[in-house]
């Protein structure tokens, strides 16, 4: 659904809500290639409850290739994303956001922060992010959550059947699953990077816990300065 529908809502793409209340299609859509470049999310929080998720993408390897010269930050070429038929929801337009899969997320316990998670992934940040959830929702830890298998549905991508990602320990029952509900399971090694580079913290009236994801170089740190 997110590769047919998804699109700016400022030109007339459908809201959030209605994105998740839609039928599920009765055929597999295909989704863009992935991309080579690289995406970075970060989590943070302050002793006075102030909290950021942030997803920061290039999209391609280089992005547009464009070099602002005083910061040496490159520019982004999100535009790839844009459809050139007229009839796509994602058609090109001045002004229009193009589709995109960066979702920074923030979890609230009444009107506290209870978790800040970040991640990269593409299209399967939402799978991270409720595989993260689900598992902060049962009692694990960051550290728990972050270091748990993972497995991923991948977009379909030509005439081919839509596979999963999972990881070799992920439970042998859930695997039985996916391959019972029609899916081609790909098997890969634990803490494989193409399934996610994630962050969270939890923040409790306690303190707070932080822990970065295993499959990539980042760190988590907690500075206590009492």
């Amino acid at each position: 659904m997110r590769a047919a529908e998804l699109a700016d809502p400022a030109f007339g793409g459908l809201s959030g809500e209605e994105l998740v209340h839609m039928e599920a299609p009765d055929r597999w859509i295909h989704g863009d290639p992935k991309a080579s470049g690289d995406t970075v999310g970060l989590s943070a929080i302050s002793a006075d409850g102030w909290a950021v998720s942030l997803i920061n993408s290039v999209y391609w390897g280089f992005g547009s290739r464009i070099l602002e010269p005083r910061t040496g930050i490159i520019f982004q070429n999100r535009g790839t994303s844009f459809s050139l038929d007229p009839e796509s929801p994602n058609a090109f337009a001045p002004g229009k956001r193009p589709r995109h899969t960066l979702m920074p997320v923030l979890i609230l316990e009444g009107d506290e922060v209870a978790w800040v998670p970040a991640t990269m992934g593409g299209s399967a940040q939402p799978q991270i992010h409720a595989q993260l959830l689900l598992r902060s929702l049962a009692g694990e830890s960051p550290h728990e959550a972050t270091h748990a298998p993972r497995w991923i549905v991948n977009e379909a991508v030509g005439d081919g059947a839509v596979t999963v990602t999972a990881e070799s320990d992920v439970p042998r029952n859930v695997k039985e699953s996916l391959e019972a509900a029609g899916f081609v399971v790909e098997v890969v090694p634990p803490y494989t990077e193409d399934l996610g580079h994630s962050n969270l913290i939890r923040a409790t009236s306690s303190g707070y816990s932080a822990s970065s994801d295993p499959r990539s170089d980042g760190s988590a740190v907690v500075v206590d300065k009492t």
